[in-house]
């Protein structure tokens, strides 16, 4: 079998970040086929690519790629320094504002359209 190495990927987001992640993967000159399963968050590559070329081609995701026979352990983000989650949270907060405005000072009232 050709230079076949399999990785563990961390920070793995959504199914078309992983197909995205791919085609990047595919596009290493030294790669000659590359494949992500995301459900088991592993990537398949064969060819050479180094782990630094690796993690740039998931930078816009901010992949991490690990050897499957290393072990390391990533920390986890608490949920509230999530940019993604910060941002929900800001938007509940304005709906919030929103419905209480409306029942407490009205509908029409300047406050409740601004919130």
């Amino acid at each position: 079998m050709e230079n076949k190495h399999v990785y563990r990927l961390q920070g793995l987001s959504c199914a078309n970040c992983a197909a995205k992640f791919e085609k990047n993967v595919k596009s290493i000159a030294t790669v000659k086929d590359a494949e992500v399963n995301f459900g088991a968050a592993k990537l398949t590559v064969i060819g050479e690519a180094s782990i630094a070329e690796l993690e740039k081609a998931g930078a816009f995701d901010g992949i991490t790629v690990i050897p499957e026979t290393e072990r390391k352990e990533q920390k986890a983000e608490p949920f509230w320094k999530k940019k993604t989650n910060v941002i929900a949270m800001i938007s509940a907060l304005f709906l919030l504002a929103g419905y209480v405005a409306a029942y407490t000072i009205g509908e029409r009232h300047i406050a409740t359209i601004l919130s």
